[in-house]
């Protein structure tokens, strides 16, 4: 990591950046560059990443997981554009401090655009369900099941901000995470959003099934390492231990998408980004993403973006 990888903290004064928490980031299929990321038995069943939000015109897909996410906005205001696949956009601005809590069933996509010439700091959150089914137990009984979460978007928790508040500080400033606090925090949290959020009386449709949000992030990392290899399902189903058959099942309940169709759009999300970011050529980038010629690669691209290649770097 660079020094121009977290310069906007020292730019603002958030926060003096120590090392990675671990050697190990998991560049999962969260939005923006991941800044730190919860690596090792301190982070069992919550996924927490700090990042860094560039604008983003074109939408990204979100896919469906069991898990409910948190994404509190630290640094920069922003206006928010979110929808249901094909459905109107639905703008939010959303200032530093505004928190989002989505337990979507069903993908979705968002974009946005970043006020002034900063970039936007967001932490990410998604909280496993074996914490919030202890937790629920514990509230309402042993035969308690987990409710449903009312979702909200662009508002202010004092008690959320303060316990992300001590997991941030624990993934920035520690190598070494201390278990019982990061656990402590993740109860509390997982207590926190029963109570202020949950339906009671609407539990989680169980009958839905989908890979869930920690199955998703190494399989976004699997492929994500291997997009210029030549990829099988069977391959991605053996990465986190299930049939082919039942890997492709819950991976379109999740995504809405097959993996062919998924791994594409991750093969155009990282030539886009080449395509803005360096001087390599459309084979080069074509190449680096999995396609053996340059026709075949401004093929594909097209029929993805509506632009060729060679427009959309004249674009941008």
């Amino acid at each position: 990591m660079t020094s121009s990888d977290i310069s906007p903290y020292h730019r603002t004064g958030l926060a003096e950046l120590s090392p990675l928490a671990s050697a190990e980031v998991l560049n999962s299929y969260l939005p923006g560059e991941v800044l730190y990321s919860g690596q090792g038995p301190a982070w069992q069943n919550l996924l927490v990443e700090i990042h860094a939000q560039s604008d983003r015109e074109e939408p990204l897909f979100m896919p469906a997981v069991p898990e409910p996410q948190i994404v509190w906005n630290l640094l920069g205001n922003l206006t928010l554009e979110e929808r249901e696949i094909g459905g109107p956009w639905l703008r939010s601005e959303v200032k530093a401090g505004d928190m989002f809590l989505t337990a979507s069933r069903t993908p979705y996509e968002v974009r946005w655009k970043a006020e002034g010439s900063d970039q936007a700091i967001v932490m990410a959150v998604y909280v496993g369900l074996p914490l919030l089914a202890d937790s629920a137990k514990e509230l309402w009984g042993q035969q308690a099941e987990i409710p449903a979460l009312r979702e909200f978007s662009a508002q202010r928790d004092e008690v959320l901000s303060a316990l992300l508040g001590l997991l941030r500080q624990e993934l920035m400033n520690q190598k070494k995470a201390s278990v019982s606090l990061v656990q402590g925090v993740a109860r509390a949290l997982a207590v926190h959003l029963l109570r202020a959020y949950g339906e009671i009386d609407q539990p989680r449709n169980q009958r839905i099934q989908s890979l869930n949000a920690f199955q998703l992030a190494r399989i976004d990392q699997y492929l994500k390492d291997r997009l210029d290899k030549n990829l099988h399902v069977e391959d991605l189903a053996k990465e986190i231990g299930l049939s082919q058959f039942h890997f492709s099942r819950l991976f379109k309940n999740a995504t809405g998408l097959t993996p062919f169709r998924h791994l594409t759009r991750l093969r155009m999300e990282k030539a886009r980004r080449l395509l803005r970011n360096n001087e390599q050529s459309i084979l080069e980038i074509g190449l680096e993403v999995g396609y053996q010629s340059a026709s075949h690669f401004a093929e594909v691209f097209r029929r993805e973006t509506g632009v060729t290649p060679s427009d959309y770097r004249d674009r941008h």
